[in-house]
């Protein structure tokens, strides 16, 4: 049915204050998992320094440089998995507690997974990221530098496999699935208070990581959004119009993009290539990965296509300034980032040319229709307790 994705966000309580506790309380977990890599790092920082700290090694502890500091990549990189694994267990709690809404309904409208699709979509970016890479080192080997190492790789293999899956599935989890069904039914006074703590939040850790110029840009981008939101509490015509635009998928979508793109400003590849390259390919995909759930129905496309991603580049080519320092088979000496957004642009393109072959998507169109919370067919597992948040003034 049209729109079964975005309606699972009616089932259970879905007054407004939950979406904004629950994702208060959701980026509190991830903030919680990230101080064991936090303590370690300051603590090497320090130890190494002997209390003095120079911009070099700001820039190493930016980067997530483990062995500059001593740490064992692998260790490292367990580590840094942590914060997500305890942002995916904050999420169910949310859902089960707050919203007492099943997990499953951030994925799919249905009863179950739906492990083809996730396979699909794991298997053919996989295929196509490996293909791609291979037409790279056959048009330049020399950029190619062997590094396997077997006493370190093999210990990652099992690390990606058995954590890797839990950072992107939070971030699909969260982003593409909670926020994206959540942000047609919140009310612009629910926003703006979300928009103001998160946006504290986020800037801090991009100056302390990035530096104030990337700081700043965030704060423009923020202070727009911002801008917007007062502007439809004082106009009432405006008000409604954002009422009624805000229901249409292409606004949450975009919504999620970008702020799925600026959480990524905190990534070393800012630093190594710049904020607006890198936010070309982060919002880019941000924009993918949604455009594929809202097609589909589903997140489980994503779910693979995500983790196959994550997957390719902690294990078989990494490259100075990657977010992803981990022992891989293969080290790239130079990143060309503008060849590199082009070629993941076609493969962009190869795969939703497959997928849409496969699965058939008849209706691109509703991508801009409004969602009908007041139809629900026959998808009797819609049953909101709180409709009266459909009657809310923005």
């Amino acid at each position: 049915m049209k729109h079964s994705f975005f309606k699972r966000a009616l089932e259970g309580n879905n007054a407004a204050w939950t979406f904004l506790v629950g994702t208060l309380i959701v980026i509190f977990g991830h903030i919680l998992g990230q101080i064991p890599i936090s303590v370690l790092l300051i603590y090497k920082m320090f130890n190494t320094s002997g209390g003095g700290i120079d911009s070099d090694m700001q820039d190493k502890m930016a980067s997530l440089d483990f062995e500059y500091f001593g740490i064992d990549p692998n260790f490292g990189f367990f580590l840094l998995l942590l914060s997500f694994v305890l942002g995916v267990i904050a999420l169910y709690i949310v859902m089960k507690s707050i919203h007492k809404r099943s997990f499953l309904s951030v994925i799919t409208p249905n009863s179950k997974l739906d492990w083809g699709r996730l396979s699909f979509g794991f298997s053919l970016w996989l295929l196509l990221a490996l293909l791609g890479e291979g037409i790279n080192m056959y048009l330049d080997p020399e950029n190619y530098v062997y590094t396997l190492e077997w006493s370190s790789f093999i210990p990652l293999v099992i690390i990606c496999l058995l954590v890797l899956p839990w950072q992107t599935s939070f971030e699909e989890l969260f982003m593409r699935g909670y926020l994206m069904q959540g942000i047609p039914l919140v009310p612009i006074r629910f926003a703006q208070g979300f928009l103001f703590i998160t946006a504290n939040i986020h800037i801090y850790y991009i100056s302390v990581n990035q530096g104030y110029k990337s700081a700043l840009i965030a704060l423009l981008i923020y202070s727009f959004i911002a801008t917007l939101l007062s502007l439809a509490i004082k106009n009432n015509s405006y008000n409604l119009f954002l009422k009624n635009l805000i229901k249409k998928p292409f606004i949450p979508w975009i919504i999620t993009s970008v702020i799925f793109g600026l959480l990524h400003g905190m990534n070393p590849e800012i630093g190594e290539f710049g904020f607006w390259k890198m936010m070309v390919f982060y919002i880019g995909t941000g924009a993918f990965l949604g455009l594929i759930t809202i097609l589909d129905e589903s997140l489980e496309i994503a779910l693979g296509i995500h983790f196959a991603n994550n997957l390719f580049g902690a294990l078989f080519v990494s490259f100075d300034g990657s977010a992803l320092q981990t022992p891989t088979m293969f080290r790239s000496l130079e990143m060309d980032m503008e060849f590199m957004l082009v070629g993941w642009f076609v493969v962009v393109l190869i795969f939703l040319g497959i997928a849409q072959m496969k699965y058939k998507w008849t209706n691109w169109g509703k991508i801009f229709q409004t969602i009908d919370y007041n139809n629900n067919g026959d998808e009797n597992h819609i049953v909101g307790n709180n409709e009266n948040i459909l009657d809310e003034g923005l």
